[in-house]
């Protein structure tokens, strides 16, 4: 603390006091400040979209900007600290597992002291900028202000730029900061109003009086979400093993303003739960429908990941575009530990994001405190940035490619007839296959469309995130980069699109005689709809967050790829297809799919039931086992069985048994040989309590054929 005296404080000592007073709890102090004269400029920090040929001069000087965000730069030993507390927080053998932070923890171990705040917040004053909020985790600071002020503290030369027919204001050069202040700071997350673009298809209508989900106008089908829990395999998880995502909440972010007419009419009409949604504005200013397609995206997104996770909590998190759209939104719901699942289907150029990427920090932070973060890989295939000429090149969704967020890429199913009825059920179903029935490919939307439309799975090689540890699996490229995406789901509106309730008016805010039910594709299909499955996870973890879910996911990947051997499929591999554009004049190869992991559709789709039962075991009951392969595993305190029937499992000295439970803190088993329930736990085993003997038994370890128990009631020896 700093005491107050009589003194004239100096200009420092009064902008530290004021952090103090005002901003978070941040601590150990360093000292700085701003010069002017040496500057630094930072690299691939000016949009695609700001070219010479839709430039139309300087903005004028009085025009206010808001949202913006200054990324302030971890210490380096903070940050080797930090990676290291995020892989134990993924090892089940470190005191440190699953034990996740808050955002006011975070700030107070990894995030700038209050000085170092207090100098930048004092330099941007200075400049004639306003100091909106600190984040709790002591890494960001919201401003706003004149473009006269952002020019001057960051030569940034804003100048208006007309796209598309409307008017943005954009840094024409890269900017730069004060040398004096560089190790403190990494730099403006945007100077611009181009938003992030939503991750989703051009909508089309249902043809009149067509049945849902049956053969629309043009001869394709459209997906239900019975239909997706046919095909995906979700329905045993609601029907047999009873879980439905209650009690777990999965923060959908956006940038549009609450549909509630639009999501209640979806579930009613698919005879899901009424479950309200609860709408969270984050940023100062009210969220409006601009006709930028923010609003079929926010629909889109609220709707499917209920569909899939039925009983789940929704909140949408929406930002005005105007304050920082989407990335403000994103960081409410890490900065406030919103909920254990983040939904994001947006998606930036990379490239364009440089250095001063939000999302490198965010996401890290969201892992630290046990959010799953699902983002859309994006719909332009290996290209998803532009040059200065608005060519397409190689690169990678940016708000994805960090190391602490699953990746969501997209597939393609068979509308073919044979594996769908052209009536509907009672239950508004129409699949008559599931996967890998059902063929499916990787979603190139390229050919399809007669070689126009570049959409595609988004997937490749970051251009900034070196490889992760957990990136490891049959057909992980060794190129030393983050490769995208993790996994993927069906994404092809012109195959089997997802069915929306939501207004599709572009132009303008949307008319009333715009709403109805439309079709939808994309990458930002998949993601909330796996962001569903995740809840199911969840709840089934007794609503333990999980945090990052790649290194789980990557090892069942690995388990089913690399053995021969292995008989529950968890993933669907997807072996045909390419996220290139090659013909009618393009010559824009792509990544093509391959056995295991590839660079367009990731591990491949899911079969929801058996990934829920493997995640079960891998972060569960078994957590910490070693794998022995071909489907045995060792545990120190349990010896040694084998998953391969999984739900059963095979103990080489109890035999079959059928465990529930969650951790090795809670088991319960079904013996087969005695048909009993038995109950134990890693602190009480051999000890074990029968149902059917109404006590304790101790099992005389390692007997088998018969196995001998001790019965702690009658006090005498029995036998199976």
């Amino acid at each position: 603390m700093i005491k107050r005296s009589f003194l004239v404080l100096p200009v420092f000592a009064a902008a530290l006091l004021t952090c103090l007073t005002t901003g978070p709890a941040c601590f150990a102090a360093s000292e700085g400040s701003a010069n002017q004269n040496n500057r630094v400029v930072l690299t691939g920090e000016v949009s695609s979209k700001a070219r010479p040929e839709f430039d139309q001069g300087p903005t004028q000087p009085a025009t206010q900007m808001s949202g913006m965000i200054l990324l302030l730069k971890m210490d380096p030993q903070k940050q080797e600290q930090l990676d290291q507390l995020i892989a134990e927080q993924q090892d089940s053998s470190s005191a440190n597992y699953h034990k996740w932070l808050t955002p006011a923890e975070f700030g107070r171990r990894f995030g700038r002291s209050s000085a170092d705040i207090a100098v930048v917040k004092s330099w941007l004053t200075s400049q004639g900028l306003k100091v909106d909020s600190v984040s709790n985790s002591c890494t960001m600071i919201n401003f706003s202000g004149t473009a006269a002020a952002i020019d001057r503290a960051f030569q940034a030369h804003m100048h208006d730029y007309l796209v598309n027919g409307r008017l943005h204001h954009a840094n024409s050069v890269a900017p730069s900061i004060p040398g004096d202040i560089a190790d403190l700071v990494t730099g403006p997350a945007s100077l611009s109003d181009f938003r992030r673009k939503p991750a989703h298809s051009p909508a089309r209508p249902l043809a009149t009086g067509a049945a849902k989900p049956a053969y629309t106008s043009g001869g394709s089908y459209s997906l239900s979400p019975g239909d997706f829990a046919a095909i995906y395999d979700v329905n045993k998880i609601y029907n047999s093993l009873g879980y439905t995502g209650k009690g777990v909440t999965i923060a959908v972010t956006g940038q549009a303003p609450a549909d509630s007419a639009m999501w209640k009419e979806f579930r009613t009409t698919f005879g899901l739960p009424s479950n309200t949604v609860n709408v969270i504005v984050a940023g100062s200013k009210t969220p409006y429908d601009d006709g930028n397609g923010d609003q079929e995206e926010s629909d889109l997104d609220v709707e499917w990941a209920g569909a899939v996770a039925p009983g789940a909590t929704i909140d949408f998190v929406t930002a005005s575009v105007d304050a920082g759209g989407v990335d403000t939104a994103n960081e409410y719901v890490v900065d406030n530990d919103l909920a254990p699942i983040l939904a994001c289907s947006y998606d930036s150029c990379e490239l364009s994001m440089g250095s001063s990427n939000p999302y490198t920090t965010l996401w890290e932070q969201a892992a630290s405190e046990g959010i799953t973060v699902f983002v859309a890989s994006g719909d332009n295939g290996a290209y998803d940035c532009t040059d200065n000429q608005g060519n397409p090149i190689e690169g990678v969704n940016g708000m994805a490619s960090s190391p602490y967020d699953v990746a969501v890429g997209g597939t393609s199913l068979s509308d073919s007839s044979q594996y769908w009825s052209s009536t509907n059920s009672s239950t508004d179903v129409s699949a008559l296959s599931s996967i890998p029935e059902i063929p499916e490919v990787a979603w190139n939307d390229f050919v399809i469309s007669g070689y126009t439309n570049l959409e595609a799975s988004g997937g490749g090689a970051s251009s900034y995130y070196s490889k992760p540890s957990w990136q490891v699996c049959t057909g992980v490229p060794s190129d030393s980069r983050r490769d995208l995406p993790d996994i993927s789901l069906n994404s092809d509106p012109d195959g089997v699109g997802y069915l929306v309730y939501t207004c599709d008016d572009d132009s303008s805010a949307c008319a009333t005689n715009s709403y109805g039910q439309y079709i939808f594709g994309g990458t930002s299909c998949a993601t909330p709809a796996f962001a569903g499955i995740m809840a199911l996870i969840v709840q089934s973890l007794d609503g333990k967050w999980q945090g990052n879910a790649n290194t789980t996911f990557y090892q069942l990947g690995q388990a089913q790829y690399d053995s021969s051997s292995a008989t529950t499929k968890i993933f669907n591999d997807i072996t045909s297809g390419t996220n290139g554009f090659v013909g009618n004049g393009y010559n824009l190869p792509g990544y093509s799919c391959t056995i295991g992991y590839d660079q367009v559709t990731g591990l491949g789709s899911v079969d929801a039931t058996n990934l829920l039962l493997a995640y079960q075991q891998a972060t569960g009951l078994w957590a910490g086992a070693v794998d022995l392969g071909n489907g045995w595993k060792y545990l120190s305190w349990f010896g040694y069985f084998n998953t391969s029937a999984s739900p059963w499992i095979y103990h080489n000295s109890l035999g079959w048994l059928y465990p529930m439970g969650t951790s090795p803190d809670n088991i319960w088993f079904w013996d087969a040989r005695t048909n009993s329930f038995l109950w134990t736990s890693q602190t009480e085993f051999p000890y074990l309590y029968s149902t059917s003997y109404g006590a304790w038994l101790y099992y005389q370890e390692w007997s088998s054929n018969p196995c001998y128990f001790y019965n702690t009631g009658t006090k005498s020896w029995v036998t199976d």
